[in-house]
């Protein structure tokens, strides 16, 4: 017998991806992306064999700092000339 298989998919609408760092314990920087899809897949009710899939546009980064966003794609952190997702 084979199992049926429930998919979710994540909707940019009803979704976000972000982060927030503490500076020097000090301050508080927020950022997001804005271009990214994943699903979820599951045969159980519980989620208990659940499998997460999320792919990030690493170029759609935004702090609300174009001199942040520029440095955080840089080799130093994010590389997004070499990995863009």
């Amino acid at each position: 017998m084979t199992q049926l298989i429930t998919k979710w998919v994540f909707e940019p609408s009803h979704c976000k991806i972000g982060f927030s760092v503490t500076h020097f314990g000090i301050t508080e920087t927020e950022g997001h992306f804005t271009k990214f899809g994943g699903t979820v897949d599951t045969e159980t009710d519980d989620f208990s064999d659940a499998r997460v899939t999320i792919i990030v546009d690493v170029s759609s980064l935004d702090t609300l700092d174009k001199q942040r966003d520029g440095h955080l794609l840089s080799s130093d952190f994010f590389y997004a000339e070499k990995y863009q997702t």
